[in-house]
């Protein structure tokens, strides 16, 4: 993968770091799918290693620590099979459905809405 591939994974995994990360960590906490990536993960790492490297060897630390930040976020997601039982767990405990429902409004109707409108 060259630089500028590089970038636009990059940027695309960013984007969906700001609308999708939220919304999946209310969801799944610290196990998400990594199906739901927006490429595969291995992809992603390689682009965020290349950019770490490119930012370390221009001297930009800030933009370096911002994307090691990225690299520790990606390992959230994680094998689909442990990740779904790890859901069913949470599920099951009765605290968790009541912050998480809570989160998305008082009635089963606006709960199921407001949960499309995270996701979507």
């Amino acid at each position: 993968m060259n630089t500028q591939e590089a970038e636009a994974v990059i940027q695309g995994f960013g984007k969906f770091m700001e609308v999708a990360n939220g919304p999946l960590m209310l969801l799944f906490r610290s196990e998400i799918p990594e199906t739901l990536l927006p490429y595969p993960k291995s992809v992603i790492l390689e682009a965020l290693t290349i950019g770490e490297e490119y930012f370390r060897q221009e001297g930009m630390a800030e933009m370096e620590n911002a994307i090691g930040m990225q690299i520790a976020a990606l390992e959230m997601y994680t094998d689909n099979i442990a990740a779904l039982k790890q859901l069913v767990k949470h599920l099951e405990d009765p605290t968790f459905r009541k912050h998480l429902f809570s989160t998305f409004g008082s009635t089963q109707e606006t709960q199921y809405a407001n949960l499309i409108k995270q996701l979507g």
